[in-house]
């Protein structure tokens, strides 16, 4: 890390001697995504077994390693009325408990495993929990990692077990990079820097959106609970796409995201198709900070218009949305920073996307192999709310295979609706053109 660069960002802190701003990605949530419970509401949950039987007390040591070298996972939050604000504490005693549930039969375990997770909340206050569980009879012992959707995302869950896999099998984990404090302190400085403003133009330019076609119009704007459809793409499948990607110098998610745009492009009867796309959120516009083993909440949504040439399919649309998505500004960072945390007034009346789409490589990561198994059924906290989407399609990799999540109202869209847009973009990736470009 250049100490010249990183001193010009946070050579102090210049918010007292313990509190700094929420990232724009922390801000995002807690405005638009956090259900009205609560962040608790929408908590990560890993399950995982143990290869081998581990002692508790080594278990609870791990737990409190990992959080002494993160200080991502030890924030607190506050709102003092105006804004959010965070601070790091020190984890005392780590937020860890064992259980043992050694005298339940077979057919208890499940729902014994359920009843933990959906007791053990987190907080803006003490956004982590671990829950040991002892099965015994000859059955693995398994972990309940759990975690506020405000310190981790995707691949900071990832990091989270293979820390405690690290300090569990004795190797030790890789080093972490820089403090989530010195990320959010930068990118504060930076939100107020004159430069910033030179990407106005380009957001802007995202303002217009194309009206998702509804099957039910006056279900539009309810807040209750959403649907998900799930599709999975064959791991044949998703094995000649991505080398078929590859050859061509694209990504898989290149493929995704263009299936995605064109379907939606053509339902709306257009060429164009304004996605809510999510960023990993990681590229430092500070040269020297390095995140890329830090644990903390990095990915956001920023809007892009999309121009989808019908006359294009397969790798041949996935090279022009390429080419639209590496002229975006900073990975979308941006927009977040004139938005949320400089407050531009021009973009605050931008109408959000209808539509989502998120795919971040090395989703798979979450799966480690060793001494942390993930369990198939894992339980999943159910938000109350916070997809300000109308329809939003999460990709993600399991065991070598696309699965899409379309997370849908239905109050607005019925599954047929969505299952018959499910079933184009899996055409799509399929097709003659992801074979011939």
């Amino acid at each position: 890390m250049s100490v010249t660069d990183v001193d010009r960002y946070v050579d102090a802190n210049p918010f007292g001697d313990a509190a700094f701003p929420v990232t724009p990605a922390q801000a995002v949530f807690l405005d638009d995504v956090a259900p009205p419970a609560g962040p608790d509401h929408a908590d990560h949950i890993l399950h995982v077994e143990l290869t081998r039987r581990i002692a508790p007390a080594r278990v609870a040591t791990a737990v409190r390693r990992t959080m002494l070298r993160h200080d991502g996972l030890r924030l607190r939050l506050a709102h003092d009325g105006s804004r959010w604000w965070q601070s790091c504490a020190d984890p005392g005693d780590p937020p860890f408990e064992s259980h043992d549930l050694s005298g339940l039969g077979d057919d208890e375990v499940e729902p014994a495993v359920a009843a933990v997770a959906a007791g053990a909340r987190t907080s803006t206050t003490a956004p982590v929990r671990v829950e040991h569980l002892r099965l015994g009879g000859g059955r693995r012992d398994r972990m309940l990692v759990i975690c506020n959707p405000l310190v981790v995302d995707g691949l900071s869950l990832a990091l989270v077990l293979d820390d405690l896999q690290g300090w569990l099998d004795g190797n030790g984990p890789a080093a972490p990079t820089a403090p989530y404090q010195i990320w959010a302190t930068a990118l504060d400085r930076c939100a107020r820097e004159a430069a910033l403003a030179e990407q106005v133009p380009f957001w802007l330019a995202q303002r217009r959106r194309e009206a998702v076609p509804v099957d039910r119009s006056e279900g539009a704007g309810s807040t209750g609970p959403r649907a998900v459809l799930t599709t999975t793409l064959s791991g044949a499948a998703t094995d000649a796409a991505a080398r078929a990607a590859g050859a061509a110098g694209l990504d898989l998610a290149d493929l995704l995201l263009a299936a995605v745009a064109a379907t939606v492009a053509r339902w709306q009867g257009g060429a164009h198709c304004t996605v809510a796309v999510a960023s990993p959120g990681r590229r430092s516009p500070v040269p020297g900070i390095d995140v890329s083993r830090t644990i903390g909440r990095f990915e956001f949504r920023y809007p892009l218009r999309l121009h989808v040439d019908p006359d294009l399919t397969g790798l041949s649309a996935a090279a022009e949305v390429r080419r639209q998505v590496a002229a975006v500004p900073l990975d979308g960072l941006g927009h977040g920073l004139l938005l949320r945390t400089r407050g531009d007034e021009r973009l605050a009346d931008v109408a959000a996307p209808q539509v989502g789409f998120s795919y971040l490589a090395g989703s798979d990561a979450t799966r480690p192999a060793g001494l942390l198994v993930p369990v198939t059924a894992a339980p999943e906290r159910d938000p109350a709310g916070g997809r300000p989407y109308l329809l939003d399609v999460a990709a993600t990799v399991v065991d070598g295979a696309v699965r899409f999540a379309f997370h849908h109202d239905p109050a607005v869209h019925d599954a047929s609706t969505i299952g018959r847009l499910a079933d184009e973009i899996g055409a799509r990736l399929c097709g003659p053109g992801v074979d011939a470009g």
